[in-house]
């Protein structure tokens, strides 16, 4: 309302439509009926215009906040957190979050566990690269690493012991934290025609698109397919909460 007012008020704009919503049937409980009739769905529209009449006009406007008791209207776990499984396991038991995508089965009692997708982690790069690698070929690149407590590194860790090639002799740039800092550094990697292409290892669905749109290359371990199950965790509290089932359907689909 203020940046419409303030856009006809300066003459930019004849006419501001602003318009408002809240959807809270996505994460309330119709079965909880403390606190399901208090929050509906609603959306209302207004239409800003210029006026010499001061009865119709927006007398003044008063912005402020107060995050004091901002816990009370909190609704945790509306987005995204991207950290190792063990992690996201404590955060659910905390009740810090509602559900999580895990990589590996940490399984505790008071947590459901739902098998999601299998994935496949491939070697990748935004320079062209061939369809399958050789042992000896993973020494020609420059490589960019998962940190030591990654669930990734140790899965590509065994499968290098298995065919004989010891992390040191790689030519590793230096580690990342997570599988979106990763992509986000090889898509920028330089492509200086006298140095190797920089390369990783990832998952293969989280860089499927670009590889469909020619942004990356991916290529695998002959005769390797590292491949590993990702699960949906949440809460045994949670198991007839509206809002977690309809989100762990929504991924099992």
């Amino acid at each position: 309302l203020v940046t419409a007012a303030q856009y006809v008020a300066t003459g930019n704009s004849k006419l501001a439509l602003v318009i408002g919503g809240d959807c809270n049937s996505r994460i309330v409980n119709p079965e909880d009926r403390r606190v399901a009739p208090l929050f509906g769905d609603g959306a209302g529209a207004a239409v800003i215009s210029a006026t010499n009449n001061k009865s119709e006009a927006i007398t003044d406007i008063h912005i402020s906040s107060d995050g004091n008791y901002g816990d009370l209207l909190m609704t945790p776990g509306c987005g995204v957190k991207n950290v190792c499984s063990e992690q996201v396991i404590e955060d659910i038991l905390n009740k810090q979050i509602d559900l999580g995508l895990i990589e590996s089965p940490i399984f505790k009692d008071d947590l459901i566990y739902r098998e999601w997708l299998e994935d496949e982690l491939v070697v990748f790069s935004n320079q062209p690269l061939p369809k399958t690698l050789k042992p000896e070929d993973l020494k020609k690149y420059r490589w960019i690493c998962r940190d030591e407590a990654s669930f990734t590194r140790n899965m590509v860790k065994d499968v290098f012991e298995e065919i004989g090639v010891d992390c040191k002799n790689l030519d590793v740039l230096y580690e990342v934290d997570s599988s979106a800092t990763l992509k986000a550094t090889i898509l920028k990697a330089d492509k200086d025609d006298g140095k190797p292409p920089v390369v990783s290892f990832i998952s293969h669905i989280a860089i499927s698109d670009e590889v469909e749109s020619g942004q990356l290359y991916e290529s695998r371990i002959r005769g390797h397919r590292i491949k590993r199950k990702l699960y949906i965790a949440y809460s045994k509290e949670g198991k007839h909460d509206a809002f977690i089932e309809n989100v762990v359907n929504y991924l099992q689909q």
